[in-house]
């Protein structure tokens, strides 16, 4: 409530200020627009609003943030993240930013991970629906599990033509993966069946660049740009694969091979050394790896020169890559692969050469087998492993290569098979060792503890012999990440393979996972706790089930579905009102159909008859062929007793709908439940309702007057157009020196004209103390549809004190008549305009005219202020009553509504102003409240206290209290 108030007087000052406003600029008058749409819960318009404004700052992560902010309220968990994660890296330091970025994204990957379980369910129901893997493989790519996203759309496209757009993606993960040669024929080929798509043109000339096929290269980004000219992907390639003054031939890098020159001693060791060393302390200095990667190119050592190339493509590939001097880069690299293939290709057929002169040549067997794992073709390796097994058998180092070439080709059952061996032949091999625990790291999905325990021993042996193993730290780090769940360990173990390997990819990743592996741990217990809640819930014990929810939702995200999963969950324990209110919430956040259904059947089941009809109405117009909705239609009129209407329905359905023998069955059983028409019906539908309304007021002011009423009205529905009812009311009116009491006896008829427009008319007599009676009687017609408009017109006859608070009218009889207008309309905008008029003519001959009209906004779903003119004009002031010939004042007013549920409503109100040609401040406060203590039963109430101006009998300042109580017994 203090928050409010805060917020409201800073909007006050806001407005008052006007030049504040407009010294804002116009981008960030979008910014501050878009704000105050977040502030309402319009989230939807703050994206439109922040589009914007990124697009005019760009390099600012506040934008972006924002954007975030509203996409994650709207549960599109994507694109929160991919907003989070620029506004982290254009604001590292920001924690708001990076506490976010954490949230959103194991929210997102738990929802992947379910996504995930459920078409793995659906592969075991039906393996051959291709997309059913496809979303595995796009999961597993949004989460950066490169691997695992290669290996399942490998298994869709096993299964289906993938589009182009899925190519895209899939040569995108083959990128991650380094697996550029696996994609380069599959690039070709649909370049080739969709020649237009310059996005395939594109890829195709970055992967033919990578492997060396400049040429192709250059031809694929022509290719590209021919389809569209200004594609700037193409266009960066293109000059990639150009260069400054490169002329690329065949024998220029091949020649000394082939005439058998001597290759040059290896140079600048030294300073290669000193690279190195360097490098691992600024892992990040492009820079220097390019010095680095030039030594080692000008050393002949052209796979070493090769791994670096791959970590500045990468850096460029990514946009993170930082050079002052990129001199020849592009020449550079791609004579670095084109050297180093080239050499591989000569070596392999050098030594292909050799076995096919000697196909018992073990050096030959060995060397051709590291050639072909290193250009990855690690079938062939194997094969020749085997081979020089034959001639040699129980060689350990060639069954180690084996495993070692079968791991690197995922064939992790054959790797482990061979290692197995190895370590019953050699237990104290800590090469092995360190092999055989990575083996369980990367390959043990059905794992036990005994294997897991074996890992970490032979870690320990490792570490034991080699503190600063890289490798066996960042292994053992992997194993409890993934395995034990002990991260504090994890990370000391992380923190040191990095201070000795900065540089080291794979730490990098693994501390990445580490990051989504706690988030989903914890996400994973908090689950548990809501699968315990369903697992209640299923067996019926709803009201056990209960807390299980609410810890649940206490703890995770918000998440509609669950939430309207605990809705059910309170209506199967009858929490009947407390569902209704989650509804209401879910529905105050956006359209949810099935929510709307959920909460009307739920009306239906709490005896709701009239909100139960109501919502049943709409969703019957919007799903006019939906057998659920229409039959709970019709039975909603049959409880209202609007039999007619109900067979209306019943009717409806058989005629419109195709109905299966069941949903025959229950539309028949439902006629036999209505009662016969004609005169019977009548009879048994009478009365249609009955309503019993006891009310009281009171009033005093300044001037001594005080008025004190209690009254009893009883209606009978005789139909739904027509009841009839019966009104008395008691009214005591005292001054300082006189006194009076009327008893009032009226009848009224009220006719429903229809779902909106009403009429009535009552009429009856008022006697008072002295055996005087007065004719009373009242006719009105009524307009109205909740939360948007109201209209009234009426005309009464009745005693002028009745009106006319005035001690001087207590003891005299004047009769009063009165014609009431009164209105409001409220606008989509928030903007909401009400007025009356009323006109009096009274039996000394005076008459008048009052006239009232109020004009405001909501500034927040629940509150509302404006401006308010009042006036009076009579045709001569009385010395009797207060009868202004001119008579006006100006006010500023405001509402709050403090509680607004389907229970209980409670409004406070205020208003300040000034009489117009006087000095009188007129004030004014009020409530207005209603509690609903059972379905049937309701109470109002309102009170009202102010100060006003009144000239009369030589009084100028005027204050009242008005109290007034009515209660509503539906029996």
């Amino acid at each position: 409530m203090k928050a409010k108030s805060i917020i409201l007087l800073i909007f006050i000052l806001l407005l008052s200020d006007h030049s504040f406003l407009h010294a804002q600029t116009s981008i960030e008058a979008i910014k501050t627009e878009a704000e105050n749409e977040m502030r309402f819960g319009r989230f939807g318009e703050a994206i439109d609003l922040l589009n914007r404004y990124v697009s005019s700052k760009p390099q600012e992560a506040e934008g972006y943030y924002l954007r975030g902010f509203c996409y994650e309220k709207r549960q599109e968990f994507n694109m929160a993240v991919f907003d989070y994660r620029i506004a982290n890296k254009l604001d590292p330091g920001n924690k708001e930013i990076a506490e976010s970025l954490g949230r959103a994204t194991a929210f997102w990957y738990s929802l992947l991970l379910n996504q995930i379980e459920g078409y793995k369910r659906e592969i075991a129901i039906d393996p051959n629906e291709a997309d059913n893997y496809l979303n595995i493989g796009k999961a597993y790519k949004n989460m950066g599990n490169w691997e695992a996203a290669e290996e399942w759309y490998d298994k869709y496209r096993a299964r289906a033509h993938a589009s182009p757009d899925e190519i895209i993606r899939y040569t995108e993960i083959l990128a991650k993966n380094n697996h550029i040669e696996k994609g380069w024929p599959i690039l070709k080929k649909y370049t080739e069946e969709y020649p237009n798509d310059q996005r395939l043109w594109s890829r195709f000339g970055y992967f033919s660049l990578w492997l060396g096929k400049k040429k192709i290269a250059i031809d694929a980004f022509q290719s590209a740009l021919a389809i569209k000219p200004f594609f700037k992907e193409a266009l960066a390639g293109l000059d990639q694969a150009k260069g400054k003054g490169y002329n690329y031939t065949v024998v220029d890098t091949a020649v000394r091979f082939n005439y058998g020159i001597q290759k040059r001693q290896p140079v600048f060791v030294y300073p290669i050394d000193r690279y190195y060393r360097t490098l691992r302390r600024r892992p990040n200095d492009n820079n220097l790896r390019y010095t680095l990667a030039k030594a080692l190119f000008n050393a002949e050592r052209y796979e070493e020169a090769y791994q670096q190339v791959q970590i500045l493509n990468k850096a460029l590939y990514d946009s993170v890559a930082t050079f002052t001097d990129t001199t020849g880069y592009g020449v550079f690299a791609d004579n670095v692969v084109t050297t180093r293939q080239n050499y591989n290709l000569q070596q392999i057929a050098m030594y292909q050469a050799k076995l096919k002169a000697d196909s018992t040549d073990k050096e030959a067997i060995l060397k051709l087998a590291s050639y072909y794992s290193v250009e990855q073709n690690y079938d062939s390796s194997m094969i020749l492993y085997d081979n020089y097994l034959r001639l040699v058998p129980g060689d350990a180092k060639a069954n180690y290569l084996y495993a070692k070439a079968a791991a690197n080709n995922q064939e992790f059952n054959k790797a482990k098979a061979r290692l197995v061996v190895l370590l019953h032949n050699h237990p104290d091999n800590l090469e092995y060792q360190l092999f055989d625990a990575q083996l369980f790291a990367w390959s043990a999905h059905d794992w036990n503890q005994e294997d897991l325990d074996t890992a970490l021993i032979y870690l320990k042996n490792v570490l034991d012999h080699n503190n600063d193993n890289v490798e066996a730290l960042l292994t053992l780090s992997s194993l409890h990440i993934f395995y034990t769940h002990n991260f504090d360990t994890a990370q000391v173990f992380l923190d040191r393979a990095k201070k000795l390997d900065p540089s080291n990819n794979s730490a990098a990743k693994l501390q990445s996972d580490m990051a989504i592996q706690k988030s989903l741990l914890a996400s994973a217990k908090i689950f548990e706790i809501l699968q315990e809640g369903r697992k209640l819930a299923g067996e019926g014990e709803c009201e056990e089930a209960l807390p299980k929810y609410e810890e649940y939702l206490d703890k995770a995200p918000p998440n509609i579905l669950i939430r309207k999963e605990y809705a059910d969950v309170n209506v199967c324990a009858k929490n009947y009102q407390k569902a209704i209110d989650i509804y209401d919430d879910i529905l105050g956040r956006g359209d949810n159909p099935d929510v709307e259904l959920q909460r009307a059947k739920v009306y239906y089941y709490m005896g709701d008859s009239v909100n139960s009809l109501s919502a049943f109405r709409k969703l019957a117009v919007e799903k006019p062929n939906d057998f659920t909705i229409n039959m709970y239609l019709g039975d909603s009129y049959a409880k209202m007793h609007e039999f007619g209407k109900a067979e209306d329905v019943y009717d409806n359905i058989e005629d419109k709908i195709q109905l299966d023998s069941t949903q025959s069955a229950m539309i028949e059983q439902r006629r036999t439940w209505l009662p016969a028409t004609g005169l019977a019906s009548m009879l048994a539908g009478f009365p249609n309702y009955t309503l019993l309304t006891p009310y009281a007021s009171y009033y005093t002011d300044n001037l001594g007057i005080s008025s004190n009423t209690q009254g009893l009205r009883l209606d009978l529905g005789l139909n739904r157009f027509l009841s009839v009812g019966a009104e008395a009311f008691r009214t005591t009116l005292a001054g300082s020196s006189s006194r009076v009491s009327s008893n009032t006896m009226k009848w009224n008829l009220t006719f429903k004209l229809s779902s909106i427009l009403s009429a009535g008319v009552g009429f009856g007599n008022s006697n008072f103390g002295n055996l005087i009676n007065r004719p009373v009687a009242n006719v009105y017609v009524r307009a109205d549809q909740v939360d948007k408009y109201s209209f009234s017109l009426g005309y009464s006859k009745l005693d002028a004190s009745q009106i006319i608070f005035s001690e001087s009218l207590i003891g005299t009889r004047l009769s009063a008549k009165m014609l009431q207008f009164n209105g409001s309309y409220q606008f989509k905008s928030g903007v909401k305009v009400s007025a009356y008029y009323n006109n009096y003519k009274i039996s000394d001959g005076n008459s008048g005219n009052s006239i009232n009209f109020r004009i405001g906004k909501y500034f927040y779903p629940d509150f509302i202020m404006g401006y308010e003119y009042n006036a009076s004009f009579f045709s001569a002031t009385s010395p009797y009553y207060f009868s202004p010939t001119k008579y006006e004042s100006h006010s500023l007013w405001g509402e709050w509504d403090l509680v607004k549920d389907s229970t209980a409503n409670l409004t406070i109100g205020g208003m300040i102003g000034e009489v117009s040609n006087t000095n009188f401040i007129l004030r004014q406060v009020y409530a207005t409240g209603s509690l609903k203590l059972a379905n049937t039963f309701t109470v109002q109430g309102r009170i009202v206290g102010g100060s006003s101006y009144q000239s009369v009998v030589g009084y100028s300042s005027y204050s009242s209290l008005a109290v007034y109580l009515t209660a509503y017994w539906s029996l």
